[in-house]
């Protein structure tokens, strides 16, 4: 493990090499078969750790089932996500943008309180 991901390790407070299945299935949801197999292949593909820290990140954000795991884990994979330092930097930066993206839905320009409220008004 590399310096970088040894302090991102630090900041995350679960044993990342533990067995990510029996994480899943202690913290998170249960597994179908189908599940299993794929939560091993991601194991098997990004690393314990990466595949841990997933399953840590999924619980924090509220998940439910094996979705929000799986979806995370394809996001690191096509961002090219290889250590996990790398996918720690990758949802700090997504959540800045996911933050910044969330004003420009707002209307506060100059007529923001001009505007009527029905067709009637």
């Amino acid at each position: 493990m590399s310096e970088e991901d040894q302090q991102a390790a630090g900041t995350i407070p679960i044993d990342l090499f533990q067995d990510p299945i029996s994480n899943c299935l202690g913290n998170v949801c249960q597994l179908s078969p189908f599940q299993t197999q794929s939560l091993a292949f991601w194991e098997g593909d990004l690393g314990k750790p990466i595949a841990n820290f997933a399953i840590y990140h999924a619980g924090m954000r509220g998940a439910r089932g094996y979705g929000l795991i799986n979806d995370l884990l394809t996001r690191w994979n096509n961002a090219n996500v290889k250590s996990l330092a790398a996918a720690v930097a990758y949802e700090k930066w997504n959540k800045k943008q996911k933050a910044r993206d969330g004003d420009r839905g707002k209307n506060t320009g100059r007529y923001a309180g001009d505007r009527p409220k029905s067709i009637y008004d």
